[in-house]
């Protein structure tokens, strides 16, 4: 069980659409957590039409993946806003292996150890899920969406993998709703959660 003096950091990954950030509000609000979005990061950068956000912009609309140099400057400037005091809820990192081998060494220099929990769902509720959000002008296209599919199995599903056989990684049912989905996740963190 968690002791209160403890720190937790969760790193949450899932397929396009698998409710990952639903889950870490939620978590976030239960724990008292900060949070690494890079998701969000982007967004912020395209809304203000920086260079850096126009770059952004096109390269989501080709539904593909921000560089691995652009991460890890994101990720280094985003580590130094938290003291080890505060646990973090990582969501959208690492999407590459490459990112992978960044992310570690970051986390462990920052004297943090995630607890992976991958939240699974199907390509076709991925597909389903991506098309029939609102809010993003680029995801009514089933040809992004179904590349943004590709591009997890290709990129992301190793890295899960990777975690996996290095013993952290947990699983849970994302075809469920969300507050069971989050019942299964706070069951996790609570019976394997490393804390420091």
């Amino acid at each position: 069980m968690m002791r209160q003096h403890d720190v937790l950091n969760i790193n949450l990954f899932g397929h396009f659409g698998s409710g990952k950030g639903t889950q870490r509000k939620m978590l976030m609000a239960k724990y008292d957590l900060g949070c690494i979005e890079t998701g969000s990061i982007i967004r912020d950068e395209i809304a203000q039409e920086t260079p850096l956000g126009k770059k952004f912009e096109e390269i989501l609309k080709k539904g593909q993946l921000v560089s691995d140099e652009d991460i890890f400057a994101i990720l280094e400037r985003l580590l130094t806003n938290y003291s080890t005091a505060k646990g973090i809820v990582f969501d959208g990192l690492p999407r590459t292996m490459a990112q992978k081998q960044f992310f570690d060494n970051e986390v462990a220099k920052a004297q943090r150890t995630p607890l992976n929990i991958e939240i699974i769902i199907s390509d076709e509720t991925s597909l389903t899920r991506q098309m029939s959000r609102l809010e993003d002008r680029f995801e009514r296209e089933e040809s992004i969406a179904r590349n943004r599919i590709k591009m997890y199995h290709e990129n992301i599903a190793p890295v899960i993998d990777a975690y996996r056989q290095e013993g952290n990684m947990y699983s849970v049912n994302g075809e469920q709703s969300v507050e069971k989905v989050f019942e299964e996740i706070i069951k996790i963190v609570e019976e394997h959660g490393h804390y420091y």
